[in-house]
């Protein structure tokens, strides 16, 4: 599986999005075990708090329905 470490000010500007809206993403993200804390990375000034870096799955299958993918998998017959 190819991953990518990155933090989240990072991530916000690979995918074109506000840092508010990407955090809560990356938290959603390591929800469901697509994105995963990895450390800290100290500030390049050596000032301030340091930046968690995650790690991200390239590709990841979101099911957002579990209960209906279990229905396609074993259909039930319906009378006419």
């Amino acid at each position: 599986m190819i991953t990518k470490k990155m933090t989240v000010s990072e991530f916000a500007t690979a995918i074109k999005h506000d840092y508010q809206t990407t955090a809560a993403f990356v938290k959603v993200l390591v929800g469901i075990g697509a994105a995963r804390e990895v450390g800290k990375r100290a500030q390049p000034s050596g000032r301030g708090k340091p930046s968690t870096e995650y790690e991200f799955d390239n590709e990841i299958d979101l099911v957002i329905w579990p209960e209906l993918v279990e229905v396609e998998k074993n259909p039930v017959e319906v009378e006419k």
